[in-house]
Order: structure tokens, then sequence, then C-alpha cells
């Protein structure tokens, strides 16, 4: 956008474009403050975008250490007050029996008892289905899963404040 800049110290006008840059802070006071020491005079107007907030950077690994590690590298840029990372879940390996009347409905009630990020490695049909006599004695089919859950990292941090400063360029 073109506009006309007012000049008080002189009786022509010059033509400046109207910019608008984004300055982060601590809060949007200090947001604020920092887009008035960098454009001063020159500064029309100051939005607020965004205010401070907590957020949490999540990372799984098949080791403890790897979820760890990789848990930092997850922060954006601009975050600050990291907390450290932790450990929500160590990783498992297991095998668990379901009795279901088909292998994807076995699969659904796994699903619902199954620790976060879990994965089925191999599933096989211990007990085959009984269908029985018109539906008479019908009787479910057992279902052996062995399943992985990874190590899961956690870590808090904080997201600044945002603002947009609207200044002559």
């Amino acid at each position: 956008m073109t506009a006309v800049s007012p000049q008080s110290s002189d009786t022509t006008t010059r033509r400046r474009e109207m910019k608008t840059k984004k300055f982060t802070g601590s809060s949007i006071e200090d947001a604020t403050r920092r887009a008035k020491e960098a454009h001063g005079a020159d500064l029309l107007r100051v939005e607020p975008v965004r205010e401070v907030h907590q957020a949490t950077a999540t990372a799984q690994g098949p080791a403890a250490d790897q979820a760890l590690q990789e848990v930092v590298q997850r922060f954006p840029e601009e975050a600050f007050d990291r907390q450290p990372a932790s450990l929500v879940q160590e990783g498992k390996k297991g095998t668990v029996e379901v009795e279901e009347f088909d292998e994807r409905e076995a699969r659904k009630v796994w699903r619902k008892t199954a620790l976060r990020g879990a994965q089925i490695d191999e599933m096989e049909c211990a007990v085959p289905v009984k269908n029985g006599i018109m539906g008479m004695g019908r009787r479910p089919g057992r279902w052996t899963v062995r399943w992985t859950a990874p190590y899961i990292a956690e870590a808090g941090y904080k997201m600044p404040a945002v603002v947009n400063a609207m200044h002559w360029g």
C-alpha cells in the first residue's frame, strides 16, 4: 500500500510505503516495546496477534535416549522457558489374546486397550471362529496379538507473544 506521509519540517510531501513487521517478546508489552524501539516515530499502529502460551513437544523412539533427544530437537526456534525432557511412557512389548468373530474386530478391541503409539507386530488366529448351524452355537475365534509400544518423551516450553507493527517504510 502506498500512502502519503506528512513531513512536518518540510513543505513537500514524499510517497512512502506503509509496511507491516512481526515482533515477538515475552509478553504483548515486551513485543510492543521492541516495535517502538525499532521504528520510533514511523510506527503507526501495533496489533496483538498472539499472547504467550504454554506448549508441549512430544517425540517417540525405540529407545529412551532417542526419544529424549528427539523431543529437544522439536522445540520451535522461537520457544523460550524450555523445560527438561522426561519420559512419559516406557517402551514395551507384549502379547495379548482377543476373542472376536473376525480379525478386523479383534484389531479394534486391541486398539481400545493398547498403549499410546503401540503397533501390532504380528497377529494370528489361534482358535478359528465356529459358525455353528444357522447361527446356533456360533463362537468367536481367538486372536493372538504381538505388539510393541515406543518410548515417549515430552517437554514443555512457552511460545512468545506476537504483535504486528504497521510503520512507514
